[in-house]
């Protein structure tokens, strides 16, 4: 005869479904003997059993990584890629755990590396304006900048635009030293005749002397001799010469006196002097014997 069955067993599991529970029985009352028959049944009974929770809590279980993403930029540095992972291996459930660690890793583009960019140049900034190219008038001044700011790189792009600009500058006026002017014509000689004098001007107005300038160097005038040909001369008589005594004592004589065409002489085709270079004169002209009249000063 079997005994009376057990208690039911724990169940199998503490959480969730499928547990099994037990209970058995042994054929022990009585105990079968001299020949007698053992006891019909199953000395094993089991079932399924209901747990508190019936639900087990489950803990959550990354999945593989992915595989890296593209790199952030598509040149150049500074790029980031990604990858990442899902916490569904299996995800957490009944107030189970979530997996420990990141679901993204990010690091530099190493799986995935990009080429360098092309970078356009930039300006930098213009440099301060150089001296005036003169150091009086105008002049022109000039300053630079550079494609630097970015350089240009990579099959980049150089600056648009000038690398130097001009603009003028002016100062005081410049020292003007005076410069003569052409000489003028030589003026007409200054006899037609003989040994005379031509000059000729210049004036110092190209240009004029300003703002501190020096004057001209040298003369304003020039003189020179002229002799075209020589003067004609005509004749002049010298004074008469004292008369001469008296041919005669009485009777009528003649007494002379005489000058000379060389005061001054003719030349150059000069004309001779005009008149007598000798005049004669009564003298003496009373009889002999008597005396010469005597003279009552009148004619």
């Amino acid at each position: 005869m079997w005994t009376t069955w057990t208690s039911w067993t724990s169940c199998s599991v503490t959480c969730g479904d499928g547990g099994k529970e037990s209970r058995s029985r042994t054929c022990t009352k009585p105990a079968p003997s001299d020949g007698g028959k053992g006891c019909e049944g199953d000395d094993q009974d089991e079932q399924e059993c209901q747990t508190t929770p019936p639900v087990c809590a489950v803990d959550g279980s990354w999945q593989s990584w992915s595989s890296w993403s593209d790199c952030s930029r598509t040149c150049g540095d500074g790029g980031m890629e990604t990858r990442t992972r899902a916490c569904s291996n299996p995800a957490p459930s009944a107030g189970g755990r979530d997996c420990v660690g990141n679901g993204t890793e990010t690091q530099g583009c190493v799986s995935n590396p990009v080429p360098s960019c092309s970078v356009n140049g930039m300006w930098g900034s213009w440099t301060l304006w150089s001296g005036c190219s003169e150091s009086c008038d105008q002049g022109t001044r000039s300053r630079i900048r550079y494609c630097s700011s970015p350089p240009p790189s990579d099959d980049g792009e150089y600056c648009d635009g000038e690398y130097q600009e001009e603009e003028p500058c002016e100062l005081r006026p410049c020292p003007s030293d005076g410069m003569w002017s052409s000489w003028q014509q030589w003026s007409l000689c200054s006899v037609t005749c003989g040994d005379g004098y031509r000059d000729r001007y210049r004036v110092c107005s190209n240009p004029v002397p300003s703002n501190g300038g020096k004057n001209c160097m040298g003369k304003s005038e020039e003189t020179m001799k002229c002799n075209y040909k020589n003067c004609l001369i005509d004749g002049g008589w010298t004074s008469w010469s004292p008369w001469s005594s008296c041919s005669k004592t009485c009777a009528g004589g003649v007494e002379t006196r005489h000058r000379f065409c060389s005061n001054p002489t003719a030349k150059f085709g000069g004309k001779e002097c005009t008149g007598d270079g000798e005049e004669r004169s009564v003298c003496n002209d009373f009889p002999c014997g008597i005396g010469p009249k005597p003279d009552f000063g009148g004619a």
